[in-house]
C-alpha cells in the first residue's frame, strides 16, 4: 500500500527514526501531485504463492491457470479458459470469441479486477466477476470458477441459484476429503431417498442406513454452507464437524443441494 504523507508528519517520523536529509520533493503529498515510492515485499509474496497464501496485493501475478463458464437465463454459454504463457481462449454466443493475445488480455484485465481467494466471500468474488464481463446475477443460470496458483494451490467453485421460494432445506449432500497421508472419507447423502453412506479409510466398515443418515445430519446440523461465507470458512467447520485435521487434509470437495434448487459446490486442493 503506498503510504502518502504531509511535510509535517514526515519531519515527526525522521524525528523519531533519526533520519535528515529528505527533501522537499520527498514530502510532498497527494495534492501536489508526487507521491513515495510503493515497496511491495517480493519476497513475501513469494512466500506466500508457495504456502497457497494469497493476498489481495498477490492474487493476479500469481494465477497461473483460470477457466470461467457460465450458463446464462437466456440459455447463451460463456467460457474462459486461460493459461499463463501458453494459451488463451474465450467463447461467447455474442459471436465475439477470442484467441490469443487478445482472448489473454481480456482475461488478465478480469483477473486484476476480480480478487479470486479462498478468503473472501464467495458473493463478492461471483459479483465482481460478473460485474467486469457486465453482467448480473439475474443474467446467470450456473457459474462455475475454477483457478491454479504458481503454489499448487487450487479452488474450484459451483453455483445454481435457487429457482424457487427459499427452503435452505438439504436435498442432497457429498463431502469427499483426502488426507496427507493419502487416506479418503466420503458422506453421501440424499433426504428424499433417504439414503445415507459414510466411508473412512482406516475404519473396519462403511457405516450406512439410519446411523450414516443421522451421523450426516448432524453434521449438516453443525455447518452452514452459504455464498455469503468464504471458502475458508467453510472449510475448516466441516472439517471440524467431521473431527478432521486441518493441517492433515490435502483436498477437500463440498458440494450441496437445498430444496429451493440452489446448489453450492467447492473444492480446494491444499498441495
Amino acid at each position: 500500500m503506498k503510504a502518502v504523507l504531509s511535510g509535517a508528519a514526515v519531519l515527526l517520523l525522521l524525528g523519531a527514526c533519526g533520519t535528515t536529509g529528505m527533501s522537499e520533493e520527498d514530502t510532498t503529498d497527494r495534492s501536489g501531485g508526487s507521491e513515495q515510492p510503493d515497496t511491495k515485499n517480493t519476497n513475501s509474496e513469494s512466500a506466500a504463492a508457495e504456502e497457497g497464501v494469497l493476498s489481495e496485493e498477490a492474487t493476479f501475478s500469481h494465477v497461473y491457470e483460470f477457466d470461467l463458464d457460465l450458463e446464462l437465463t437466456d440459455d447463451e454459454e460463456w467460457e474462459y479458459k486461460y493459461e499463463r504463457d501458453d494459451s488463451a481462449e474465450i467463447e461467447r454466443g455474442d459471436g465475439k470469441d477470442l484467441k490469443g493475445s487478445q482472448a489473454e488480455e481480456e482475461i488478465e484485465a478480469l483477473l486484476g479486477a476480480a480478487v479470486i481467494t479462498a478468503d473472501r466471500p464467495f458473493s463478492e468474488i461471483k459479483s465482481e466477476v460478473l460485474g467486469e464481463l457486465g453482467l448480473q446475477e439475474v443474467d446467470v443460470k450456473e457459474f462455475e470458477l475454477e483457478i491454479k496458483y504458481d503454489g499448487g494451490e487450487k479452488l474450484e467453485v459451483d453455483h445454481k441459484p435457487k429457482r424457487a421460494e427459499e427452503n435452505k432445506s438439504v436435498h442432497e449432500f457429498d463431502l469427499d476429503i483426502e488426507f496427507t497421508n493419502k487416506e479418503q472419507w466420503e458422506y453421501e447423502y440424499e433426504r428424499d431417498d433417504n439414503e445415507a453412506e459414510i466411508e473412512r479409510d482406516g475404519s473396519e466398515s462403511s457405516v450406512t442406513g439410519t446411523e450414516a443418515h443421522e451421523e450426516i445430519e448432524a453434521i449438516l446440523g453443525s455447518i452452514d454452507i452459504s455464498t455469503d461465507r468464504s471458502i475458508e470458512e467453510m472449510r475448516a467447520e466441516v472439517l471440524e464437524a467431521v473431527n478432521a485435521e486441518e493441517e492433515e487434509v490435502k483436498k477437500i470437495d463440498v458440494d450441496i443441494d437445498f430444496q429451493d434448487g440452489e446448489k453450492i459446490k467447492f473444492k480446494q486442493d491444499l498441495s
